[in-house]
């Protein structure tokens, strides 16, 4: 070992070795050497440590790994003391180093996990920049899962890249226009492209300086450019105080990669691609996806006939032309403006007819143009044009250009309205009865639904009463009933009920038997409800196709039922797009109850479970057809109208929402559906969804039952109620021991998210399950991030009412009752 190798190495170790504690270890490695040397530590190597050591100088947090690895390569370099620098020592310290350097580069900070993960989702990234969404949300659920005290920052950094990114994606839609006509027209023809990998291409680099903290540096080459569109595709020139002038101001090319480096020439070719230089041509850069050319007051009566105007890129040597049509020897007549109009309101449904009991075709939001074909008369309704066929819109929601437009000529008979009248047979309405119904509905129908409605308010398919002219039904027993029609077309539905009032049966005295002294008395006050072993039942239902009917076998005579879990995995949920949104009720059929469920996908192929409580009739009242449109009146109606007793307690049954769409990357509550009682103790139903225009209808369903406070533990009470629920992997171990009770969510709220769309996977999970002993509730919306908050209602049933004990308990027994892994 000569001298210069002895004092570099003793330098060496004097910095590396003992180091105490990682404050020091920005100081483990000399700054610089002053020393020339050409030993086995070569220069290249002294290089690196000593960008190394400024690297560390910085303060840089320093994971676990990259500690224990310095603190190995103290002890390499102790050895090569030692015992001398051989060439496997030295290839030690080489590897050691460039262990050390990627530790405290692109993965700074990080555990050895969160680095390995970011690094991998960065390179998917790159591979698949059109999933840029997705890749970046994940980027940011594993940062916020690092131990680190960078990762947090480094979470906040990529949050703020990625809502740049969406009003980046917005701001490019909005320029190139709604459907992006480069998608069309040219990306997908030359280059593949989509908006989405423009974007996320532009993504990576970003990503990388958030990450290793260093600045990327970018290509200085000029881009090529992309041309998608040119606006308008020709000239029209017009005669005006004997010169040629365009009525076109502006002409605008599309596409993107346009910079003031690489501003196109501009000039004007005759049919045989020469030049004319009369008219002077100048362009310039309006956004990085737009040029625009001003032609506005150019005097262009030298240009020849069949000329062009030629765009060309000198950087690239790319071109594009547009023709110019020069006026011909007949003038041009002005093109007549035509009524239009423009809707104002937020959204506003399409329909069928001039009313709102017609069906709708369709629905427009605010700004869509359409031309004005007629009005209804008083023009509260006009006619449009929509996508060649004729629908209808109200006066309400639009703003017209104020051209006159006629009578529709073509405006659709009315919907059907339903009617009829009934005989009784005996007349006197006494039990038991005979009702004779005929038909008396307008508006042509071509479906007839007959109903009779029992006072509990169970709505029972009459059975043989498809006809659209006479229907009978027997009727056993006294009390109050209502019979039902309802009657649809292609138009539009209506229903009608009427009430019929069942007498007891008259008292007959035979002659000289005995004579009534008077009215009889009946003084016997009605006792509370006492609950039997039998007056609840919970059962269980898997694998549910969405739109079938699933038949429960539970008796629709004897017991009201709730939907009291919820399960629809293995979906891809579809926004944007106007129709039913979500179901999930019971339909009394063939005097049993059946499952209805749904949602909004786009395949139709989610799978549905459900749990359900039921009610002995004596002890509950069920309340159909809640109707709640939360724009049009409000999310919250009130149940005044319907005399529940105050000992009673109100639970969602089902619910539909059968006409909304679905909002794609919005944020806020995506699906609210409860009761509670007011400040005057009044039984009220909140329902809402997140949606694009807040314009969706819904249908609640409430089962309300006697609340026996030594019995039924009742967790929608403030005293009582659940704390907020986040998304976990094992749900909310609630306090209810399982051997004691049996559970179930009779309401819910997810707060604070957003709906993830597109991406197949578990769409909705709200349920109870028995694990451990203990009841829990688990909590789940398909959203983006999993950071929704959830309120949830849990009502429990003791055991000693409840039907089949060990069945129920088996039934809800850890997640036998799920299909899925959660």
């Amino acid at each position: 070992m000569n001298v210069k190798k002895t004092l570099i190495v003793i330098f060496l170790a004097a910095s590396l070795i003992n180091v105490p504690s990682c404050k020091m270890f920005k100081n483990l490695i000399p700054r610089s050497f002053e020393i020339e040397t050409t030993s086995e530590l070569g220069p290249d190597t002294l290089e690196r440590v000593d960008k190394l050591n400024d690297t560390l100088a910085t303060g840089i947090e320093i994971g676990p790994e990259t500690r224990v690895t310095i603190e190995e390569l103290n002890r390499t370099i102790d050895e090569g003391l030692e015992f001398g620098f051989t060439d496997s020592t030295l290839q030690r310290v080489d590897i050691l180093l460039s262990m050390i350097e990627e530790g405290v580069g692109i993965k700074a900070g990080l555990d050895a996990e969160t680095n390995r993960t970011v690094n991998h989702l960065i390179d998917t990234l790159d591979d698949q920049p059109g999933q840029w969404e997705n890749t970046m949300t994940e980027i940011i659920t594993a940062l916020e899962g690092s131990s680190s005290r960078v990762a947090d920052q480094m979470a906040d950094e990529v949050g703020e890249l990625m809502v740049e990114a969406r009003v980046n994606t917005q701001q490019l839609s909005a320029s190139m226009g709604a459907e992006f006509r480069c998608n069309v027209d040219f990306m997908s023809a030359r280059a593949g492209d989509t908006l989405d990998q423009f974007i996320g291409r532009s993504l990576v680099g970003r990503l990388t300086e958030i990450i290793t903290g260093e600045e990327v540096e970018e290509e200085d080459e000029i881009p090529t450019p992309w041309v998608c569109q040119i606006i308008p595709d020709q000239i029209d020139l017009e005669e005006v105080d004997e010169e040629l002038v365009s009525e076109t101001e502006v002409v605008r090319v599309s596409g993107y990669n346009f910079v003031d480096e690489n501003l196109p020439v501009t000039y004007i070719v005759d049919e045989s691609g020469r030049p004319v230089e009369s008219v002077e041509l100048y362009t310039y850069v309006h956004t990085p996806y737009q040029v625009h050319l001003n032609i506005q007051d150019l005097d262009f009566s030298a240009v020849p006939t069949r000329s062009r105007v030629v765009f060309e890129w000198p950087m690239t040597g790319s071109s594009c032309a547009l023709a110019m049509v020069l006026p011909s020897a007949e003038p041009t007549q002005t093109v007549e403006a035509v009524p239009e109009l423009v809707v104002s309101a937020d959204e506003v449904i399409i329909r069928k007819g001039p009313a709102e009991t017609y069906l709708p075709i369709g629905n427009a939001v605010r700004g869509a143009r359409y031309e004005v074909t007629g009005h209804n008369g008083d023009e509260t309704w006009w006619q449009i044009d929509y996508l060649g066929d004729p629908g209808w819109v109200p006066d309400a929601k639009v703003t017209r250009n104020e051209l006159p437009v006629g009578t529709a000529s073509l405006i659709p008979f009315d919907p059907p309205e339903a009617d009829f009248n009934y005989t009784m047979d005996p007349e006197s309405g006494e039990a038991p009865l005979v009702v004779m119904a005929e038909n008396q509905s307008q508006g042509n129908p071509t479906a007839w639904y007959w109903y009779l409605i029992e006072e509990d308010g169970i709505a029972i398919p009459i059975d043989g009463c498809t006809s659209d002219i006479l229907c009978s039904v027997e009727i056993e027993e006294p009390g109050t009933y209502t019979l039902k029609l309802a009657v649809s077309n292609d138009l539009g539905r209506d229903e009608v009920e009427k009430e019929i009032l069942v007498k007891e049966p008259s008292i007959t005295f035979l002659p000289g038997f005995f004579e009534p002294i008077g009215p009889l008395l009946i003084d016997s006050p009605t006792p509370m409800p006492s609950y039997t072993s039998n007056s609840f039942l919970f059962e269980n239902f898997v694998y549910i196709s969405p739109k079938e009917y699933k038949d429960t076998m539970i008796s629709a005579l004897n017991y009201n039922c709730a939907i009291v879990s919820m399960a629809a995995i293995d979906g891809n949920i579809k926004c944007d797009n106007f129709g039913n949104i979500i179901s999930a009720y019971l339909y009394p059929l063939d005097r049993f109850w059946h499952i209805y469920t749904n949602f909004r996908t786009n395949n139709n192929n989610e799978e549905w479970s459900v749990g359900l409580m039921c009610v002995e009739k004596e002890m509950s009242m069920l309340i159909e057809d809640i109707r709640i449109t939360p724009l049009e009146s409000s999310r919250t109606v009130s149940l005044a109208s319907h005399d529940i007793p105050e000992s009673y307690t109100c639970a969602i049954s089902g619910f539909e929402v059968p006409y909304g769409s679905i909002a794609n990357h919005a944020f806020g509550d995506m699906i609210k559906v409860f009761t509670e009682r007011n400040e005057e103790g009044i039984w009220q139903v909140t329902a809402d969804f997140l949606n694009d225009g807040d314009d969706e209808e819904w249908s609640v369903d409430v089962l309300c039952f006697y609340d026996d406070p030594d019995l039924i533990l009742n967790y929608d009470d403030p005293e009582t109620e659940l704390p907020v629920l986040y998304p976990t992997a094992n749900g909310f171990k609630t306090n209810v021991i399982a051997s004691d009770y049996a559970c179930g969510i009779v309401g819910m709220q997810a707060r604070d998210g957003g709906i993830k769309c597109k991406k197949t996977g578990d769409i909705l999970r709200a349920y109870t399950y028995w694990d451990g002993g203990w009841w829990h509730v688990f909590t789940d919306f398909r959203a983006t991030g999993s950071t929704e908050k959830w309120d949830v209602d849990m009502l429990c049933v003791h055991r000693s009412i409840v039907e089949d004990f060990e069945a129920a308990m088996e039934m809800w027994r850890g997640r036998d009752w799920i299909k899925f892994e959660r």
